[in-house]
């Protein structure tokens, strides 16, 4: 199975729900949530080629895209020349508008009918400059983020999700790689303000820990092959660069060891031992991505925009309170890379007294829903059907002793990614109960809203009034009808009390009762996972030839596929077929070309035949491979049955 073809797996059905909802609202404002790696900008490329096709963008609409790096509006262009390069579509990149964040303002102005906004690394949003595309009441926007949060732990400024998925299914999918941890012992530092270049970050920046840090290196050179590495400061960052260009060990192992800080570029050459300053910026990109074997260190500028599939090592040798920091710079490495499907990933960790790492790669906190400053479990719930996530959700309810008071289920959809929140309660006798919080791709936002607030200031919120605690966050709170209660309020809040005194190592020692009950908090990820049997014997049948059935029946069982795409089968040239999922627009097209074809069966004259089928064909505009375009002479002639519509409701659990 390609790679491109596990990326298509999730990414139809992420551009099938951003256009159901921009077709319900054209104005509004909803967000793509995909791990770095997991392709946020070929999917949204693919979103807003749909939209022209399915008429939600006019031919005279324009695309604003917009960035706020140099990197990431090269992307940009990149995703829509390749995009259009492969679909045939010539006339798309036209219809884009690639924008700075400081043009946008002026844009508008000299646009006034603009209808639709794209915003890259959307978790910005919080900054004075995008507010003209927020006021503009006619505009629809789609955020791009690999994580729907600030840096300020306010939810961003959208009405929902269209579409999220998390990391450990990109991995099951094959899509990005789990990284490998290397521990290297660090220290204990009395740090007040770990923000970039901070100067109190520069206390990291000692011989002591660098020359570990390189000893690390040296000895994991054998499976570190490309590493990028991430420190506090630019003094830290240069005197680290000057420290491993200088180890001959690591000179013979590695073509180029580079340092990158804005404007400062260097880069030493193994094979010439000399070192380039002063390279063009993408010139010195360009050079590190062609190395085969190197190193680069930086502060952070290697989080947004960097794409190299070939990179294989993180070195986290700075702390940040930032979840959006270690996203992006560990995103860099776990891309599947197409050249070397044998690729591992490895992070290595400088354990310092900060923040665990070790935790947040092993319960997902890269890609988390919400913060996890108090690390809260993260378990995997799976659920056979659809029809049958209702029963989960209460069969949840019953393992955490959840009051039937407290056992409220909103409102889903089969597009909607369901997760839980369970905050744990002392019930007195050694027995616990939970307050279960139940969020869906509406209330997203609005979990993550008041969670990762009052997360991010348990310190301060000791002690207060739990009316004081909860106002600032309390509209988000009581979208949550089991919160509406100040009582039950309160026992939520004790429950992330209780994780933050586990952590926190308050003085004296937290009590026993509150040792006993860990872990406080639950994170529950419901993940549908059907048996082949349940797919039914007619789907079975139909996949039976199918050369790529396992993967087709693989998206089938995990739902990774629109309930209203269709299922397509295209006849091999030697023998079989291959499956492809098609969302409504483009099957109607494909069906339209299929049943035109169909209507010159019967003409006697060979070659008459031969040109109209030829005709027909050249002059379609369904957007399938070459290789599949020639084989709908074969359906139409052997009368192929060469579709399935995809009922997820209907699939249910084999007795």
């Amino acid at each position: 199975m390609k790679v491109n073809e596990r990326y298509d797996a999730f990414q139809r059905d992420a551009v099938n729900n951003i256009l159901a909802d921009f077709g319900r609202d054209a104005k509004g404002r909803f967000l793509l949530v995909i791990p770095t790696g997991g392709g946020k900008t070929t999917t949204a490329v693919k979103a807003v080629s749909g939209m022209f096709d399915a008429n939600l963008l006019g031919p005279n609409d324009r695309v604003m895209w917009v960035v706020h790096r140099d990197e990431l509006r090269n992307q940009a262009r990149d995703a829509f020349a390749q995009f259009a390069e492969s679909t045939k579509k010539p006339e798309l990149p036209g219809r884009i508008d690639i924008l700075m964040l400081s043009e946008v303002e002026q844009y508008l102005l000299n646009n006034p009918g603009a209808r639709f906004a794209v915003i890259d690394e959307a978790h910005h949003v919080a900054a004075k400059s995008y507010q003209p595309l927020f006021v503009r009441t006619g505009l629809g926007i789609l955020g791009l983020t690999a994580t729907p949060s600030r840096h300020d732990k306010q939810p961003l400024q959208f009405t929902r999700e269209s579409y999220s998925i998390g990391f450990p299914d990109l991995v099951s999918i094959g899509v990005l790689l789990r990284p490998n941890v290397i521990q290297v012992e660090g220290g204990k530092y009395d740090i007040s303000d770990i923000s970039d270049d901070s100067d109190a970050l520069e206390i990291l920046n000692n011989d002591q820990r660098n020359d570990r840090i390189v000893k690390a290196l040296i000895e994991h050179s054998a499976k570190i092959h490309k590493a990028l590495i991430y420190v506090g400061t630019r003094k830290h960052a240069q005197d680290l660069y000057q420290l491993l260009k200088s180890s001959e060990k690591l000179a013979s192992k590695y073509e180029s060891i580079g340092l990158i800080l804005g404007n400062e570029r260097r880069r030493y050459v193994s094979a010439t031992k000399r070192e380039i300053e002063g390279e063009l910026r993408k010139d010195f990109m360009a050079a590190q991505k062609a190395s085969s074997r190197s190193m680069l260190v930086n502060v952070d500028v290697l989080t947004e925009g960097y794409d190299d599939p070939t990179v294989n090592a993180i070195v986290m040798a700075r702390p940040t309170s930032s979840k959006l920091v270690y996203i992006q710079a560990i995103g860099r490495a776990v891309r599947i890379d197409p050249q070397n499907e044998a690729k591992e990933t490895y992070v290595i960790e400088v354990t310092d007294d900060l923040p665990n790492i070790k935790y947040r790669i092993d319960n997902r906190w890269l890609y988390s829903d919400i913060s996890d400053q108090l690390e809260p479990n993260v378990i995997d719930v799976f659920y056979p059907s659809y029809n049958e996530l209702h029963s989960q959700i209460e069969e949840i309810f019953e393992r955490f002793h959840v009051k039937p008071e407290y056992r409220i289920i909103p409102e889903y959809s089969p597009r909607d990614r369901v997760t839980m929140l369970l905050f744990k309660v002392y019930a007195g006798s050694n027995a616990y109960e939970n307050v279960p919080i139940v969020i869906t791709n509406e209330t997203r936002q609005a979990a993550a809203g008041f969670f990762n607030l009052l997360a991010a200031r348990m310190k301060q919120l000791h002690g207060l009034d739990i009316e004081q605690i909860f106002r600032p966050v309390i509209a988000l709170a009581t979208r949550f009808k089991v919160l509406e209660a100040a009582s039950v309020r309160k026992n939520v809040f004790n429950a992330m009390e209780n994780a933050w005194d586990l952590l926190a190592g308050v003085t004296g020692g937290v009590s026993p009762q509150i040792e006993a009950g860990r872990p406080w908090i639950t994170f529950v990820c419901l993940r549908l996972q059907m048996s082949e049997e349940a797919l039914g014997a007619d789907l079975l049948q139909f996949t039976e030839d199918m050369l790529n059935r396992e993967l087709v029946r693989e998206a089938l069982r995990t739902g990774s596929i629109a309930g209203d795409f269709m299922l397509v089968k295209f006849p091999l040239p030697l023998r079989g077929t291959w499956g492809e999922f098609m969302p409504p627009a483009e099957f109607a097209m494909l069906k339209e070309t299929v049943e035109k074809l169909g209507t010159y069966v019967s003409e006697p004259d060979g070659t008459h035949q031969w040109q109209a089928a030829v005709s027909v064909i050249g002059t379609a505009t369904v957007t399938i491979e070459q290789r599949h375009m020639q084989s709908l002479t074969t359906i139409v002639r052997e009368r192929i049955d060469y579709f399935r519509p995809i009922d997820r409701q209907s699939l249910r659990r084999a007795n």
